[in-house]
C-alpha cells in the first residue's frame, strides 16, 4: 500500500510564512507601485525592434510599442506540493537535503571550520538584483529577488516522488555520498519517505547497468494504462496533502532522444492512441510529462532527453500548463555559454572547443551507455550552434579558404591490395562521411564524458578553447574544473520550482493584441482512445482580459542546457540576456523599470 504524505520541512515549526525571507536580512524595499492584501500591480511599456528581410535582400528594421497592466498575485496562504521522478537521485537528495538543513538552520563542522546551511547557487534566493542608482551616496542599490516579489518558501512546499528503487531516502543520502556524515545525521529523519512505485520500461530508455537498481515497478496492460495510474498518483498526493498546486519534475537518468514520428508523436491524439498501442517510442519521461499536463501540474525536464515532443507540446499548449526544459545548465556548460559571450562580444572567433569530465556518480554510470551519451552531447552542443548562427560574418571567408591548403583528389582506389576493384563498404562510407563533417563544422566542438567510480560526485572537467584573434593569431584558454555536480544541480532544481510557482501567479493585459499562431482549440474534456474515455478537466482564465505566460516557459533559459523553443519564439542563448531577461521580467512586475545598462542621464 503506497503512502502520499509528503515531506514537508517546515511542518512543525507553527505558523511559517508561505513567502520566502531570510531572517538575517532586518530592511526592506519601498517601491513605488500600488498593491493591496490580495495583488500588486503595475505598468510595462515595452519597445522592440522587428526585423523583415524584403525581396531585395535589405533587412528592414521598425520600432513596436506595446503597454502591459500586469497583477500578481500574492503567496498568502497557497499550498504547493513537488513531485520528483528520481527522487532517491543524487540531485534529488542533495537539493531535498539542502532545503532541509535550511529549514533548521542547521550548522556542523567539516574538516575546516564552522559551516551553515545556504541557498548559494539560486539565482532566486541568493542573487542580488539592481534597484537603481543612489546620487547622494554616489552607489548603486541592489536587494535580493524576494525583497521585490512574494517567492514562495522551498521549505514550506510538501515534497515526495518515484524512483525505480524503493530505498528510503534517509538511506540514499549514505548512499549516494554527497554530505558529510555529521549533516546526514542530523536530517536524515526528516527524509524518512519511501519513493512511490515509478514506470519502467525495457528498450535502452536508460542504461541497461540500471537494471539492477529496479525493484518499485508501476505495473499496467498498457502505457495508456500506466499513464492513467499516474495521473491517479499525482491526484492521492495533492489530496492527501491538501495542496492547491502540483509541479513535476523529472530528475531521473538521461534517456535515449526520440526521433519525431508522424502519427505517432506529433500530436496529443496520436500519441495516447500510441500509448494504447504500446509504442515503443513512448518513454517514461513522456509518460509523466503527459500526466502532469492532464492534471494540470506543470511539467520540468532536467535531463538532456527530447522528452517535449511536439505532442507533448501541444498539449501543454492546449491546457496552458507550463512545460520546462532541457537539461540543467550546471558547471561546465555555465562557463561555456559565458565564455561564448565573452568571446563574440570581443569580437573573436571561436574554432575549436573541447569539452572533457569525468565523474562516478550514477549519473555519470547511466551515462556510460552510449544511447544515453548521445542525448547529453546533443544537449551540450545546442549552445555552440546557436552562438555560431548569430555570428556567421566572422565564418563567411572560412568556406572560402576549405582545404586550400591540401586539396583533395577527386578519384581514389575503391579496392585494395587483394581486390582493385572493390566497393566502399556501408561503414566506410558512413566513416568518411562523419570525418568530412567535422572538417566542416565552424567551430569544431567535441564532448567526452566518462565514468570513474572511485571519484564520486565530484566531478573533474577539463575544457580546452581555440579562437583566432586579430591578424589570424592564435589564443588559447584551458579550463580545469573540479565541482560537486549535485550540490551545483540542486539550487537551479529549487530556482526551476520557484520560477514556475512565480510565473503561476503573474497575469498581464496588454493594451493591443500581437499577431500571433493562434492554437486551433482541439481538447475535449473527455477523449476517445479506441475503446477506453480519457477524461481531464480544462481549467478556465482566472481572471477576465488577462493572460498568463506562454506554456513555453522560456524565461528558464539560464536554467537549461538546451532551453525548449516556443512556436513563435526562438530562445536566445547568449548568458548575459538570459539572466538580465528573469531580472527585468522580475523588475517589471514588482513595479520597477527594466534595467538597459546604459545610464544616459550620467553621461550628458
Amino acid at each position: 500500500m503506497e503512502t502520499y504524505k509528503g515531506m514537508q520541512f517546515l511542518s512543525n515549526k507553527g505558523s511559517v510564512k508561505n513567502a520566502f525571507n531570510k531572517s538575517n536580512l532586518s530592511y526592506e524595499v519601498m517601491l513605488d507601485r500600488k498593491e493591496d492584501e490580495n495583488f500588486v500591480y503595475s505598468n510595462y511599456e515595452h519597445v522592440e525592434t522587428q526585423v523583415e528581410k524584403d525581396s531585395k535582400g535589405m533587412v528592414v528594421c521598425k520600432k513596436y510599442k506595446n503597454t502591459y497592466e500586469i497583477i500578481v498575485e500574492k503567496v498568502k496562504e497557497k499550498r504547493v506540493g513537488v513531485l520528483l521522478v528520481g527522487i532517491g537521485g543524487n540531485n534529488a537528495t542533495t537539493m531535498l537535503g539542502g532545503i532541509c538543513a535550511n529549514a533548521k538552520d542547521l550548522s556542523y563542522m567539516n574538516k575546516c571550520d564552522l559551516k551553515r546551511s545556504n541557498y548559494l547557487g539560486s539565482v532566486f534566493l541568493s542573487s542580488n538584483i539592481r534597484l537603481g542608482y543612489n546620487e547622494k551616496d554616489k552607489e548603486h542599490a541592489y536587494a535580493p529577488i524576494y525583497k521585490l516579489i512574494d517567492i514562495y518558501n522551498p521549505e514550506n512546499i510538501v515534497y515526495g516522488g518515484w524512483d525505480l528503487n524503493n530505498m528510503n531516502l534517509k538511506d540514499c543520502l549514505v548512499r549516494n555520498k554527497v554530505f558529510d556524515n555529521e549533516v546526514i545525521e542530523k536530517i536524515k529523519d526528516d527524509l524518512d519517505y519511501v519513493p512511490l512505485k515509478s514506470v519502467y520500461f525495457k528498450g535502452n530508455f536508460i542504461a541497461g547497468n540500471q537494471q539492477r537498481r529496479v525493484n518499485n515497478i508501476l505495473y499496467g496492460k498498457n502505457k495508456l494504462e500506466i499513464l492513467e495510474l499516474v495521473r491517479e498518483q499525482i491526484r492521492n498526493f495533492k489530496k492527501q496533502n491538501n495542496l492547491n498546486e502540483v509541479i513535476v519534475l523529472w530528475s531521473g537518468n538521461t534517456e535515449k532522444n526520440i526521433p519525431h514520428i508522424p502519427g505517432v508523436n506529433d500530436t496529443f491524439l496520436n500519441i495516447l492512441h500510441a500509448c494504447k498501442q504500446n509504442h515503443e517510442s513512448v518513454s517514461p519521461s513522456v509518460i509523466y510529462a503527459l500526466a502532469a499536463i492532464l492534471e494540470n501540474s506543470p511539467f520540468i525536464n532536467s535531463s538532456p532527453q527530447n522528452t517535449l515532443v511536439s505532442a507533448v507540446v501541444q498539449l501543454a499548449q492546449q491546457k496552458g500548463v507550463f512545460i520546462i526544459g532541457n537539461d540543467l545548465k550546471t558547471g561546465q556548460t555555465k562557463i561555456k555559454n559565458f565564455l561564448l559571450d565573452f568571446y563574440f562580444g570581443t569580437g573573436l572567433k571561436p574554432k575549436s572547443i573541447v569539452s572533457y569530465n569525468h565523474l562516478g556518480n550514477n549519473d555519470g554510470k547511466n551515462l556510460s551507455s552510449d544511447l544515453q551519451f548521445y542525448s547529453k552531447k546533443v544537449s551540450k552542443s545546442n549552445l555552440i550552434c546557436d552562438y555560431v548562427r548569430a555570428n556567421e560574418n566572422l565564418y563567411v571567408d572560412d568556406e572560402k579558404d576549405v582545404n586550400v591548403a591540401v586539396k583533395k583528389s577527386l578519384e581514389y582506389c575503391e579496392g585494395d591490395s587483394l581486390n582493385e576493384k572493390g566497393k566502399v563498404s556501408a561503414d566506410i562510407e558512413e566513416d568518411c562521411t562523419y570525418v568530412e563533417s567535422l572538417e566542416k563544422q565552424k567551430v569544431n566542438s567535441e564532448i567526452v564524458i566518462k565514468y570513474v567510480p572511485y571519484v564520486g560526485d565530484d566531478k573533474k572537467a577539463i575544457d580546452e578553447y581555440i579562437s583566432e584573434i586579430f591578424m589570424n593569431g592564435k589564443n588559447t584558454i584551458v579550463l580545469y574544473n573540479i565541482c560537486q555536480d549535485s550540490m551545483l544541480a540542486s539550487p537551479i532544481l529549487i530556482d526551476l520550482i520557484l520560477l514556475v510557482e512565480l510565473s503561476q501567479r503573474v497575469f498581464f493585459k496588454p493594451t493591443q493584441e500581437k499577431k500571433t499562431i493562434e492554437n486551433e482549440q482541439l481538447l475535449n474534456e473527455n477523449i476517445q482512445i479506441e475503446d477506453y474515455k480519457l477524461s481531464h478537466t480544462i481549467l478556465k482564465p482566472k481572471y477576465n482580459s488577462f493572460k498568463n505566460l506562454d506554456s513555453v516557459l522560456f524565461l528558464s533559459s539560464i536554467f537549461c542546457k538546451s532551453p525548449f523553443n516556443s512556436n513563435v519564439y526562438k530562445t536566445r542563448h547568449s548568458f548575459f540576456s538570459q539572466l538580465e531577461s528573469l531580472w527585468n521580467f522580475v523588475r517589471i512586475i514588482s513595479g520597477l523599470p527594466i534595467d538597459a545598462h546604459i545610464d544616459l542621464p550620467y553621461m550628458i
